[in-house]
């Protein structure tokens, strides 16, 4: 089930025998209390490190990062190839993730409710931007480039988390940025 273990406080660690190959996109969504996964060394779809759950060794995608890791900080490794949707949903004491390489791709609402989160940096950025939708739900961040190494991409916390909070030009900048990456949504809006 896509959603097997939405929203359940109770869950602190997940033990993922050799047998399972199939875990939903949502499954974890909202166990914030989680502290690890540990996945049998014998499966051949997924894994962990650190408690952090991976899929696919040979294009490692990292599906969840526990919401109550007490990690402040994380790199995310050059050879991870994708961030799932949701992945960091909620991490609790989540101040600053970098990423190692711009190639990664980043899924929508990544860092969802992570109340905390102040800086992301893409170490090897060379001043891009990315899927602004990996922000959805996530404090309202500010594209900077980092002064000390252009190479470097930073999005720091602006402390607006409402829209309400944006002035007009702000909102119409917002609208137009989405257009831009999502053609076909102007003949919806």
């Amino acid at each position: 089930n896509s959603h097997a273990f939405t929203n359940n406080p109770y869950i602190e660690i997940i033990k993922i025998p050799a047998s399972v190959t199939y875990i939903g996109k949502m499954a974890f969504t909202g166990c914030t209390n989680m502290t690890a996964f540990i996945v049998n060394k014998k499966n051949p779809i997924f894994y962990s490190e650190f408690g952090i759950l991976y899929r696919d060794r040979e294009n490692p995608t990292l599906m969840k990062y526990p919401a109550s890791i007490r990690n402040v900080a994380v790199t995310v490794s050059k050879d991870v190839a994708q961030i799932a949707t949701l992945a960091f949903e909620r991490c609790k004491y989540l101040k600053e993730v970098s990423i190692e390489s711009s190639e990664t791709v980043l899924g929508d609402a990544v860092f969802s409710g992570c109340a905390v989160l102040d800086t992301i940096s893409i170490l090897d950025g060379n001043g891009q931007a990315i899927n602004q939708n990996a922000f959805d739900g996530a404090p309202a961040m500010e594209h900077e480039l980092n002064s000390n190494d252009p190479n470097v991409t930073e999005f720091k916390a602006n402390n607006k988390t409402a829209l309400e909070n944006r002035t007009p030009s702000e909102i119409k900048k917002m609208f137009d940025d989405y257009i831009v990456g999502h053609a076909d949504a102007k003949k919806t809006l």
